[in-house]
């Protein structure tokens, strides 16, 4: 509303200056009153969740999250930062998140979890705060080897390779090298 006031007055050819700061001048009072009001109700910032993502999980959802959140930081942390040191990758790791199943975790049945897609973005961002590199050979393992074979292939194919990798052998973990 002030801001119209001030531009009808720009266009005014007489007395541009004089009017346009006295516009600016009750506008901005006007604008202090009422942002003191409204401060009242806003919602305190929370910089650990500045989108208010977490209003919108589900409880599995966020049960996913922390369950997966407590192995990464208790379990996981301290082996990758021994592998990093030693410059190796520790296909162990892999398997044991075979065994925890979130590899596949989307899949729905053969023995995956079959989770949401908010919940498998959860656990891989939780893998991420630690170690980017397991993250990814997780995110390959689960889409690019085991969702196309659970989209497109036949059921035979489904059956031995999606039930066996879901059920945690090892030997069923597929590699690119």
């Amino acid at each position: 509303m002030a801001l119209q006031r001030v531009i009808r007055r720009m266009v005014s050819p007489a007395n541009n200056v004089l009017l346009l700061c006295r516009a600016q001048s009750t506008g901005t009072a006007a604008i202090a009153k009422e942002s003191n009001k409204e401060k009242k109700d806003f919602v305190r910032f929370n910089w650990q969740d500045p989108l208010s993502l977490e209003s919108c999980l589900t409880e599995e959802e966020i049960m996913v999250r922390d369950q997966f959140r407590d192995y990464c930081q208790e379990k996981l942390m301290s082996r990758i930062l021994l592998a990093n040191r030693l410059e190796v990758f520790d296909e162990n790791i892999m398997t044991e998140m075979g065994s925890l199943g979130v590899l596949g975790c989307t899949i729905e049945g053969y023995g995956c979890a079959g989770v949401s897609s908010v919940a498998y973005g959860l656990i891989a961002r939780e893998c991420e705060r630690v170690d980017s590199s397991y993250r990814s050979a997780m995110s390959v393992q689960s889409s690019l080897v085991m969702h196309p074979i659970n989209a497109f292939g036949t059921e035979e194919q489904k059956q031995k390779v999606s039930s066996k990798a879901c059920a945690r052998q090892a030997d069923w973990l597929l590699w690119f090298d």
